[in-house]
């Protein structure tokens, strides 16, 4: 598969994504909100196990705990995209309602 295919995937995956979290929001329950938000806080925090186990192994002689951090960091802008999506049309379910 060239590039532009998997830039293609990964457009159609955040977007699905984006849609489902938006999709989910707006529902009564306000714990179905935050099941995408908490799956990709673990997907990141498994990732940063991994590149802290390759540290600590030194397997990997260019990555530091500094630049496992940024990459935590990194991963996580996604989850932090997803819970202002939740926090948006939750406060606005609440407005509503007084």
């Amino acid at each position: 598969m060239n590039n532009w295919g998997e830039i293609v995937l990964v457009v159609l995956a955040l977007g699905m994504t984006i849609f489902i979290q938006l999709r989910v929001s707006k529902m009564r329950s306000s714990i179905l909100g935050l099941i995408l938000p908490f799956l990709f806080l673990v997907i990141s925090l498994c990732i940063l196990g991994n590149d802290l186990q390759r540290i600590k192994n030194g397997m990997e002689e260019t990555l530091t705990n500094i630049t496992a951090f940024l990459y935590f960091a990194c991963y996580n802008i996604p989850t932090i995209l997803l819970l202002c999506i939740y926090n948006y049309y939750q406060r606005a379910r609440l407005v509503k309602h007084r």
